[in-house]
């Protein structure tokens, strides 16, 4: 995930408008990121505009541990942990 100064806003792509929301702020985005790539989820840094399928999402959840390796406030990975899921479940993930 690509560190931005202001953060960057997910929706899930079929977003109903009452959840499917996240902001991340820079270090939320550096921590996730850090703990995906220990481990080993593949994932692409997010850019505004961007689009993660389905597809990318659930390869990304077949490598996650519910256990931080890194990330030391586990409360965070399991919230970002059901947000991906949600996405799976919504067509996908869009950034802005």
């Amino acid at each position: 995930m690509s560190s931005h100064p202001a953060g960057l806003n997910l929706w899930w792509t079929q977003n109903d408008g009452m959840g499917g929301h996240v902001f991340l702020g820079p270090l939320q985005l550096a921590q996730l990121g850090e703990e995906m790539l220990a481990q080993g989820m593949t994932w692409r840094g997010l850019e505004p505009g961007q689009m993660l399928s389905v597809a990318e999402i659930d390869e990304a959840l077949a490598a996650a541990s519910p256990v931080p390796q890194t990330l030391a406030d586990h409360a965070l990975w399991r919230d970002w942990l059901d947000f991906l899921e949600g996405a799976a479940e919504h067509g996908g993930i869009i950034a802005g």
